[in-house]
């Protein structure tokens, strides 16, 4: 059986990953599963606060602060901070709320490293293990951790086409009319899901750090 062409482009990297997700909701609007409609449709326009993050939209940061010690401030410190500590997860983890082309831009830009600025609520689980008291906190984060959420999400994309090629033989038609839809339609939720756990904490997060405060550091 011959390639369908939209896994033909994804896997040869003629279309972005932003033009192959716009096709796969095609695909899923044949089906109409509201929770698959749901993901393509967070996927491409991004996701909202009441919304739970796939873990694969989480990623992990490293903190860095200007400190006050009596008269003296120190910029710019790196703060150790534990995975025991308390709310350690939902401090140093910046969770992708943006659309996918946002994560897509930033992992082909130029700039290797990002400041998410976090807000005061955060500083007290952090001023425990600092001398000093803090004047601001950041959230430092990586090009190389947006560009691996872009490859996670490329690869369920993938997953759901090959699986869908499979059972629909090839899919240029837009037309995914079967019968046991409502099996196949699980499996694909299982795809996305499954190896890819909801994110840790609760959707009441201490802090919603956006990339577009990133900068690049010498």
């Amino acid at each position: 059986m011959a390639r369908s062409q939209i896994i033909l482009d994804l896997i040869n990297n003629s279309v972005p990953l932003s033009d192959t997700l716009m096709r796969l909701s095609v695909l899923f609007d044949s089906l109409g599963n509201k929770k698959l409609k749901s993901w393509i449709n967070c996927e491409i326009c991004g996701y909202d606060d009441k919304e739970e993050i796939p873990k694969y939209r989480c990623i992990q940061g490293t903190l860095r602060a200007d400190i006050i010690q009596g008269f003296r401030i120190w910029h710019d410190q790196d703060i150790p901070f534990q995975p025991e500590s308390e709310n350690y997860e939902q401090i140093t983890t910046k969770r992708c709320y943006e659309s996918f082309s946002s994560l897509e831009q930033v992992a082909n830009g130029t700039e290797m490293t990002f400041y998410c600025p976090l807000p005061p609520a955060a500083y007290p689980y952090v001023n425990k293990g600092i001398q000093g008291n803090l004047q601001s906190l950041k959230l430092v984060l990586t090009k190389h951790s947006f560009n691996d959420v872009c490859i996670r999400i490329k690869k369920i994309v993938l997953d759901v086409l090959l699986y869908l090629e499979k059972e629909f033989d090839n899919l240029d038609a837009y037309d995914l009319s079967a019968q046991k839809a409502e099996e196949k339609e699980q499996h694909i939720i299982n795809l996305i899901y499954n190896n890819y756990s909801i994110s840790i904490g609760d959707n009441n997060k201490i802090i919603r750090s956006d990339i577009s405060t990133g900068e690049e550091q010498e």
